[in-house]
């Protein structure tokens, strides 16, 4: 329901969106590209699993990367306005995290938002699978671009 009523809202109001993956791997951009008529909104997306990628493509500070590290919401937030401006995109999305199975921050997750109104980050600490961690992060981006679309347009 979520990609659904967010392709909807982002059609309607003639908004577009890319999104920028390390933690989801591709599971965003795919959860919205399986809606009919996303690519009246959707103008693509990258996926950076590396630190070097997130530097080099979505020109997140390497200072950020040595002081933050990929996982934090600062990193978050400059993959969101990387993207956005990379894509010329209204909105944009990114997604980094810990998804496991081992190690002490396992379930620790940021999803970035860039918007006309502003870039912020989102903390979350979820549990269960690796996969259960990136499908739950999927769910809540779209949430959260759907409240944020609804707030501001």
């Amino acid at each position: 329901m979520g990609a659904e009523m967010l392709v909807a809202a982002l059609t309607k109001k003639g908004r577009t969106l890319a999104t920028a993956e390390s933690l989801t791997a591709g599971l965003l951009s795919a959860e919205i590209c399986n809606v009919f008529g996303a690519s009246r909104c959707f103008l693509g997306g990258l996926c950076a699993y590396q630190d070097h990628i997130k530097a080099n493509m979505l020109s997140v500070f390497p200072e950020t990367l040595r002081e933050y590290t990929a996982v934090s919401a600062p990193c978050a937030r400059e993959m969101a306005a990387g993207v956005r401006e990379k894509f010329r995109a209204d909105y944009a999305l990114s997604t980094t995290g810990y998804a496991g199975p081992t190690g002490e921050d396992v379930g620790l997750v940021f999803i970035g938002l860039a918007s006309p109104a502003g870039i912020t980050a989102y903390r979350l600490h979820l549990s269960g699978s690796r996969q259960a961690i990136r499908k739950m992060t999927v769910k809540i981006a779209l949430h959260l671009l759907q409240k944020e679309i609804n707030k501001n347009g």
